[in-house]
């Protein structure tokens, strides 16, 4: 068990686990839990999405007891008042609690996870894309030149659009791209290639 770890990370609509033995991966699973849509209904995290996370909890205790829980996005956004109380019920129950994660270290690391063995003299730019926010990373020859963060993701644009959940959306493209172009606004530095993360990894030239 001591060779193991266990690594949660609760995002806005999806929880991941990655459980490690001597850095080998040796379990993975993306549990969907939607903890931003659904605090935007109760105006708090849920109790059913938190009985959702215990069993990820418990599922990776299966494996190893050092287990290391991260909370993302939604997260970041709820009250200190209200992450202590929900600390105190999963320290009561497993002796862990949840770190939040600023935005700026979760882009940090995922880009890093992206451009670290990627060999191209010009810029690229790593976009982070998930429920709740969105990181542009812009990295030339593996040195970070230039970043963005974003409070919006998926979710968010789901929402305001309400078709693309369905399988005929009515809204046009153009719509959704003037909408999320305006919340991006403008950037100064191009990229000749684009990676992008979290959902699947992809080069774009």
């Amino acid at each position: 068990m001591k060779n193991k770890f266990a690594i949660i990370e609760i995002g806005s609509y999806n929880t991941k686990t990655h459980v490690y033995e001597k850095s080998k991966l040796i379990y993975e699973n993306n549990a969907t839990i939607k903890f931003k849509s659904n605090y935007k209904e109760n105006n708090k995290i849920s109790n059913e999405d938190l009985e959702l996370l215990y069993k990820e909890i418990e599922k990776a205790l299966e494996y190893t007891d050092n287990v290391h829980i991260y909370g993302c996005s939604i997260f970041r956004n709820i009250s200190s008042k209200e992450l202590d109380e929900i600390n105190q019920v999963i320290y009561k129950l497993y002796k862990m609690k949840i770190e939040v994660v600023s935005q700026e270290d979760e882009a940090k690391y995922t880009a890093l996870g992206c451009y670290s063995k990627i060999d191209y003299p010009g810029n690229i730019c790593i976009f982070i894309g998930g429920g709740g926010s969105i990181e542009l990373i812009f990295v030339n020859q593996k040195e970070v030149i230039e970043k963005h963060y974003y409070n919006f993701g998926v979710v968010d644009v789901t929402n305001k659009f309400e078709s693309l959940k369905e399988d005929f959306p009515t809204c046009t493209f153009d719509e959704v791209y003037k909408y999320v172009d305006n919340l991006i606004k403008d950037i100064k530095t191009k990229a000749d290639i684009t990676n992008s993360s979290r959902r699947r990894s992809h080069l774009l030239v």
